[in-house]
């Protein structure tokens, strides 16, 4: 079906609405795509014991070999605030082993969990007031598999042991 059409005259007078159909099944728009649910973005993080931590790949140099000076910069990779998070992608796979293979790993700074996509669970006196379907519900939510016969007491039990 296509776009009413309005027809008016010159005094401003609105005329019936007549229907304009496309002559041609090719001309109907296809229907829009469902939006797809985004997964999570997966992060690999470092935290160090210094506020300011700069990891140096490579060393910046003055080239003056040539009769002009041309600076090259260095290259490294600073920590934010103790953290420093890089996007567990292809395009990072070989920064982040980098990183992994520091000699300074282990001693300056470590690599821990990545807590941005976790799912704050409510307070177990407020998991103790919802029903079990509503628990089930939140066990979904979270990636906990449970079984149908399990009590209300299990079903909390393993939300808190996994989140």
């Amino acid at each position: 079906m296509g776009r009413p059409k309005l027809e008016r005259s010159g005094d401003g007078e609105g005329q019936e609405m007549s229907q304009v159909v496309a002559e041609d099944s090719q001309l109907a728009t296809p229907p829009s795509p469902e939006p797809q649910a985004e997964s999570p973005t997966k992060w690999v993080v470092f935290r160090s014991k210094d506020k300011e931590l700069t990891l140096f790949q490579k060393a910046g140099f003055t080239d003056k070999s040539h009769g002009i000076a041309t600076y090259t910069p260095s290259t490294g990779i600073k920590f934010d605030d103790c953290y420093l998070k890089l996007e567990d992608i292809s395009e990072n796979a070989k920064t982040i082993n980098w990183v992994r293979t520091h000699p300074s790993f282990g001693v300056s700074f470590i690599e821990v969990p990545d807590l941005s996509n976790i799912v704050k669970l409510p307070p177990i006196a407020q998991l103790k007031q919802m029903t079990g379907s509503e628990l089930k519900e939140l066990c979904l939510k979270n990636s906990v598999a449970v079984k149908e016969e399990y009590s209300k007491e299990s079903i909390i039990l393993a939300l808190v042991e996994k989140g």
